[in-house]
């Protein structure tokens, strides 16, 4: 029986320039009071999320993300990520319930 060769093809390389247009973040806006900061996230800004698990194609669309620059900025966010979700018994918001999130607000004072 005759060995069968494998067939390699050789790569041949050249060096080019290559540019190219696509979008890039040049920075974060904190969706509560407008903050700008230039570059990467700050470790000190949070960044959650909202959706929720309902029947129907709405759930994919559902999740709303939300970037705040303070624990202020967070607990107001916060209070309006249960009103957007609250009518949605699935709703998951940074990981926790909205009837959980909503018994721990109960426990912070934030000025209007």
């Amino acid at each position: 029986m005759p060995h069968s060769k494998a067939v390699r093809f050789m790569n041949i390389t050249e060096f080019k320039t290559v540019t190219e247009n696509r979008t890039v973040s040049i920075g974060y806006k904190c969706d509560c009071c407008g903050k700008f900061i230039s570059g990467d996230m700050p470790d000190n800004w949070h960044e959650f999320e909202g959706h929720h698990e309902s029947w129907g194609n709405d759930s994919i669309d559902s999740y709303k993300y939300y970037q705040v620059c303070s624990p202020k900025c967070y607990l107001k966010m916060l209070h309006e990520a249960i009103e957007h979700f609250e009518e949605y018994s699935t709703a998951i918001i940074n990981g926790y319930s909205v009837e959980f999130l909503r018994e721990l607000l109960k426990y912070c004072d934030i000025d209007e």
